[in-house]
């Protein structure tokens, strides 16, 4: 295998385990929100803007997606 082959597989399996971390991530902050956390108080704690927070808020898991 050459060194760009090589180097694609590590990028996309990198890429894949950004998703996953993201994914995790995004399930943490709409389990805070749903235990009560505000959404200002995960705005400091993370740095993204309220705009986003919401819209993590309103993201629909998808069940089974292992992408």
């Amino acid at each position: 295998m050459d060194q760009v082959v090589k180097a694609l597989a590590e990028q996309r399996r990198a890429e894949q385990r950004l998703q996953a971390t993201r994914d995790a991530l995004h399930e943490a902050i709409r389990a805070a929100l749903g235990s009560g956390e505000k959404q200002v108080d995960l705005v400091r704690r993370t740095g993204y803007s309220r705009e986003y927070i919401r819209r993590i808020a309103r993201e629909i898991p998808l069940l089974g997606d292992d992408s």
